[in-house]
């Protein structure tokens, strides 16, 4: 049986693997309910009125664990819903590029968003867009979140 020399394949897909593994940690016990329960406190902290929109696979699993905790209340985009008007949060987890975020702000505002904003765990290059969010939070666990402009 061979083995794959991960190392062979260059520095840019070991930062995807990596990148995969953190979603992966991110989004399984015991790490799950400290980074939930973050995303709820700022889903409070935002407003009752602000939509939750995950934007990959790792994020959904962390909205869907962030509603279970939340209860009703925490209001998750319904992927044919309008947002006329709405607020909306876009969520990442681990991500090497701002560029989903990114195309979703940018979705949000054509289906009538009147703020987006994004948040998540490690989201690189995000700084290099300003202007097409009107915020970013970092989600930390039980609830501990820092706030930059973006």
């Amino acid at each position: 049986m061979s083995t794959v020399n991960i190392p062979a394949f260059g520095p840019g897909l070991m930062e995807v693997l990596e990148a995969q593994r953190r979603n992966d940690e991110i989004v399984s016990w015991p790490h799950l309910e400290g980074y939930a329960r973050g995303l709820v406190a700022l889903g409070q902290e935002l407003g009752a009125s602000s939509v939750i929109w995950p934007v990959d696979a790792a994020a959904e699993r962390l909205a869907g664990a962030a509603a279970l905790l939340a209860g009703p209340g925490f209001r998750i985009r319904e992927w044919g819903q309008l947002l006329e008007g709405e607020h909306v949060l876009l969520v990442a987890v681990v991500a090497l590029s701002p560029l989903p975020l990114i195309w979703a702000a940018r979705q949000a505002s054509a289906l009538g968003a009147s703020s987006v904003a994004a948040c998540g765990i490690d989201i690189g290059g995000i700084e290099g867009f300003p202007g097409e969010l009107d915020d970013v939070i970092v989600i930390r666990t039980e609830a501990e979140l820092r706030r930059r402009s973006a």
